[in-house]
């Protein structure tokens, strides 16, 4: 594979620098708190589902939903069941899981840059940069003898941009844009966020298991990026899906290719999990499940969301997360506030590298996923933008909404604009419709989580 480039031309090393972390050698696997010296790092699988509700799972207290493989992983997970996106759109939310970092430290606060008008793939890519630079969890893994695999969805242009040694997402036109079922999804090469990566799960799960025999053979243990597009429009799918719930009357007729979706994706990480089980490799892998962004369809129209994905509340940024290791992880809820940019330093210290994660923000949960410590009280962060960027690197100037929790309140300051500041107690309201920002009585409340979002990020200090 060729070797990445580490900074587009004009962009300053001492910039870059201000967000790369330690290279790291084979030699330091296994010194962090995971592993011990001399033993095997675990296998991670990372899954990302696409576009999906916080709540539409069983194990998340839908009745209606269908969604039995995943349940069965959360049931012998850590259950993070408040957890959150700093930022409720799909590239931001990537890039998140990625670099460890918040949007307006990796700068990559957008889907698209303004220059991504006319859609050329050279326009389409010229913000890959901001990857490039950072020493991502692939990159960092695989310097420390991973080998790593991207599918699915991918905004950052080639594959090898992001570290991954292996990879679908290429950048540059490719055959399977000839196929009809590719075609269904309304996508061509090129598109941006993920191009021939998109085949993954809705049409075939084999260059995992390819992947996963290669580095097996090898005896490497292995990183997947697995982020279908699913249950993300169109939702097209399959009749065995889709009949059960446009057949069931509890169901609005709006939600049910929504919730087949769903299920569709429930049946692929069952056939991935099946798959690593055959092989002998499930009990030394690390299983991961979070969303990149919460979905409440449109009753009015199915083909748009409302409330949800890309705004400040609840069904946007909220997701569960799960952390599955067999014989590590104890099975259980967590009612604590997470982040997943806490996943970063987590994912490395598991792999026993975790000094490459002392200098990222987020929190190392594994104490936490093995039962040995209670998660401390803390709030969790995140920001909003729109889809399109007018000007790269100055979130300061493009964000449109910070956000924090803090207990069972929630407060959203809006960026540039008249519009008021909205505080919601999650516990009595937790659909966010009676602001309490104006009340005399939480005044305190609010003063102090306005300084919690200035200690965190201030645009206006920038």
């Amino acid at each position: 594979m060729p070797k990445n480039k580490v900074a587009a031309p004009g962009v300053p090393r001492s910039r870059r620098g201000r967000w790369a972390l330690p290279v790291l050698l084979p030699a330091m696997l296994c010194l962090g708190t995971a592993c011990q010296p001399g033993s095997t790092p675990p296998n991670i699988l990372l899954i990302i589902a696409d576009d999906q509700g916080y709540g539409d799972f069983g194990f998340m207290g839908n009745p209606l939903v269908r969604t039995p493989h995943i349940d069965d992983l959360a049931s012998r997970s850590a259950r993070f069941v408040n957890g959150y996106v700093p930022n409720s759109l799909c590239r931001p939310s990537l890039a998140t899981l990625l670099t460890g970092l918040y949007p307006h430290q990796s700068g990559v606060t957008f889907n698209r840059p303004y220059f991504d008008l006319p859609h050329t793939l050279e326009n389409r890519h010229r913000a890959s940069y901001l990857v490039r630079r950072v020493d991502t969890l692939p990159r960092l893994l695989s310097r420390a003898g991973y080998r790593t695999l991207q599918t699915g969805k991918h905004w950052e242009g080639d594959f090898a941009n992001a570290g991954f040694d292996e990879g679908m997402t290429l950048a540059k036109p490719h055959p399977i844009e000839k196929d009809p079922a590719f075609a269904a999804l309304g996508m061509k090469s090129g598109h941006g966020n993920g191009d021939a990566g998109l085949a993954i799960g809705r049409q075939t799960l084999q260059p995992i298991y390819d992947f996963v025999d290669r580095a097996s053979a090898d005896g490497k243990p292995f990183f997947v990026w697995y982020a279908p597009f699913l249950p993300h429009l169109p939702h097209n799918p399959p009749r065995r899906h889709l009949e059960p719930y446009a057949e069931d009357p509890r169901l609005p007729d709006h939600l049910a290719p929504y919730y087949a979706c769903i299920t569709w994706l429930d049946e692929t990480v069952g056939e991935l999990l099946g798959a690593l089980r055959e092989r002998g490799l499930l009990r030394q892998t690390l299983v991961v499940f979070v969303v990149d962004n919460g979905y409440v369809v449109d009753p009015e129209n199915p083909n748009l969301s409302v409330r949800s994905k890309n705004t400040p509340f609840e069904q946007g940024i909220r997701t569960p997360i799960l952390i599955a290791w067999e014989g590590q992880a104890r099975p259980g809820t967590h009612a604590g506030l997470v982040s997943t940019v806490d996943l970063a330093p987590t994912l490395l210290a598991a792999a026993g590298i975790g000094e490459a994660g002392e200098e990222l923000p987020g929190l190392n949960l594994l104490p936490f996923v093995r039962g040995g410590a209670t998660l401390p009280p803390r709030p969790v962060f995140g920001e909003i933008y729109r889809g399109y960027a007018m000007e790269l690197e100055q979130p300061e100037a493009e964000v449109l909404y910070r956000w924090v929790r803090w207990g069972n309140h929630k407060l959203i300051l809006p960026e540039g604009s008249d519009e008021g500041a909205m505080l919601f107690d999650l516990t009595a309201d937790p659909n966010e419709m009676n602001n309490l920002a104006g009340s005399p009585r939480l005044r305190s409340r609010r003063q102090e989580m306005e300084r919690l979002l200035d200690g965190w990020w201030n645009p206006r200090r920038e």
